[in-house]
């Protein structure tokens, strides 16, 4: 991989087009165009663009190489494709067959050269110009359905639910062009920028936008309403600030920092209950604060100070959704493993507080629809689709957006802030790598099911490399080692 990331590098700083070529677009393929197009945009400082061009390219992609593939299929089997009704009744054995035949039909692929290519034509100036070419030529009936999808995504822009009604009718079956185009309109990206056609007997996708017009849209109407429960959210208690304060001088006097604590009931009651908890060394049950802070540590105080102020806040506006704390609560558990395995630097007891309020978000999002974003969850687990783009796609906004807009309405620090924001898109964390990263992949952990194991695959290529999971039986290691 590094290897690649230096002929990559060295194409860039030229301005010379960057080419790659596969008759068997899997994940490996797409990691390897993912690289190539994380090399651009940071050399361009436009890394935000990253997660919607990544979502159009993995699905046009896939798109190609599966027409290639049906094309092998039929002609296999000896079918038309030309002919409208052996089309449908061959389309529908291909796809019943395709995971069963998939190597025999790409060696059929290699064997007559129909590949897939993409193509970084411009990206270093003004413009940035992307090809998707595989050498077949798509019939009526295809770019029929390619238009149709077209036309569905500028009818969602006066009714962003009929996404999730397509994706309910449809098993998520043909959506990924609908959705990418409304991702990538997310962030200023016209559906005027991307044209399919034939050409010279090849099936061409193509993305064509210029820099300096791109800018996301202003905000919808509901994306509103949630920015605006979080500018009602009280501000951090002042009390629990001084003790943040307090907690940051090396010439802390642990009995005024006790006194500061007991001022406060609940955050008394939060810190016994911890020190008393299975997995804090004692052999007797604490009962002062002053004992509870020689066991705790001024480290793990300050998690607790930050962690459950928030709780706090938000379960007594919005009430205490038990699912989510549980969840975040593990993540915070296995962020602050995954940094001691690594003997990343955690002062401040970062890692657990990044983990435990990472999904913050999600609490106004539930409360101000319940039923939408009950619906988006239930979507996304059971047609295996990325939860911030369909939040982005039918609200405007990701509850890891909303999450990060509390942690700066609350003045928390920027690394806190910046784990929050983008748990889900690694790419735009630049300054907090390792904690944006642990926040990512402990997130990951505790989302497996049971008995599944962990998938290198699954995982974005920014955290593969940061944490040099370069096999599965890397990945199976440190999924072991921090979940014991």
């Amino acid at each position: 991989m590094r290897k690649l990331e230096h002929h990559i590098t060295e194409f860039v700083v030229q301005k010379k087009p960057i080419q790659f070529k596969t008759f068997s677009a899997g994940p490996e393929f797409i990691n390897k165009v993912h690289t190539g197009l994380n090399i651009i945009l940071n050399y361009k400082d436009y890394e935000h663009l990253s997660s919607a061009l990544i979502f159009i390219l993995r699905e046009l992609i896939t798109n190609a190489n599966k027409a290639n593939m049906k094309r092998a299929f039929f002609t296999i089997n000896e079918i038309d494709i030309n002919n409208k009704l052996h089309y449908e009744m061959g389309i529908k054995e291909f796809s019943q067959r395709l995971r069963k035949e998939y190597t025999k039909l790409e060696e059929h692929l290699k064997s007559c050269s129909m590949h897939t290519r993409v193509i970084f034509k411009e990206y270093a100036d003004e413009h940035f110009v992307l090809y998707i070419i595989n050498n077949v030529t798509a019939t009526p009936e295809e770019i029929h359905r390619v238009n149709e999808k077209i036309s569905n995504y500028k009818k969602s822009k006066t009714d962003p639910n009929i996404i999730l009604n397509l994706v309910d009718e449809t098993e998520g079956a043909g959506m990924g062009l609908f959705l990418s185009l409304q991702l990538l309109e997310k962030v200023g990206i016209t559906c005027d920028s991307f044209k399919f056609g034939v050409n010279n007997e090849v099936t061409f996708s193509k993305i064509s936008f210029s820099y300096i017009n791109v800018t996301p849209p202003p905000y919808n109407l509901f994306t509103k309403l949630l920015l605006d429960e979080v500018d009602k959210l009280p501000e951090f208690p002042s009390h629990m600030k001084k003790i943040l304060s307090m907690l940051e001088d090396d010439g802390l006097d642990l009995k005024d920092l006790a006194r500061q604590i007991q001022i406060d009931p609940s955050l008394s009651a939060e810190l016994l209950k911890y020190v008393n908890s299975s997995g804090v060394v004692t052999n007797r049950k604490i009962g002062t604060i002053k004992e509870a802070i020689n066991f705790t540590g001024v480290k793990k105080i300050r998690a607790i100070v930050y962690s459950h102020s928030a709780m706090s806040i938000v379960n007594s506006k919005f009430g205490n959704i038990k699912d989510i704390w549980t969840h975040s609560y593990r993540t915070g558990i296995i962020a602050e493993r995954i940094a001691a395995h690594k003997k990343f630097k955690n002062k401040y007891g970062e890692y657990y507080t990044a983990g435990l309020l990472h999904d913050i978000g999600k609490i106004i999002l539930i409360a101000v629809d319940t039923e939408k974003a009950k619906k988006i969850e239930k979507i996304c687990r059971e047609k295996k689709l990325d939860l911030p783009v369909i939040e982005e796609l039918t609200v405007g906004i990701s509850h890891a957006a909303i999450g990060g807009k509390i942690a700066k309405h609350w003045d928390f620090p920027d690394p806190l802030v910046n784990a929050i924001t983008y748990h889900h898109n690694t790419m735009m964390s630049v300054p907090d790598k390792p904690l944006v990263y642990t926040i990512y992949l402990a997130n990951y952990f505790d989302n497996i099911e049971k008995g599944v194991l962990p998938d290198l695959l699954s995982i974005d290529v920014n955290v593969q490399k940061f944490f040099e999971l370069e096999t599965e039986q890397d990945l199976l290691e440190l999924y072991n080692k921090v979940l014991k």
